[in-house]
């Protein structure tokens, strides 16, 4: 898959597709990254990284998921 994509691609996807194309998109871009960079760059942008990943994770778990992995994470409905 190219990272190159044209908008047309993604047209007529159901939600859940679309996000699922962007999540391999984040996760080859961070791939590439990853080799790109020395190893102080990414000790600097690994939490960066990890912020992204963790916050697409939460959203796609249940709010009982959530709190499995987080208790501190109030719910607000």
């Amino acid at each position: 898959m190219t990272l190159l994509l044209e908008f047309d691609e993604f047209r007529g996807l159901p939600f859940e597709r679309f996000m699922e194309e962007l999540d391999k998109i984040l996760i080859i871009s961070i791939d590439k990254l990853r080799y790109s960079m020395d190893l102080r760059r990414r000790v600097m942008m690994y939490p960066i990284f990890e912020k992204v990943i963790q916050y697409r994770k939460v959203e796609l778990l249940t709010p009982e998921e959530q709190m499995e992995q987080d208790p501190q994470i109030e719910q607000t409905f």
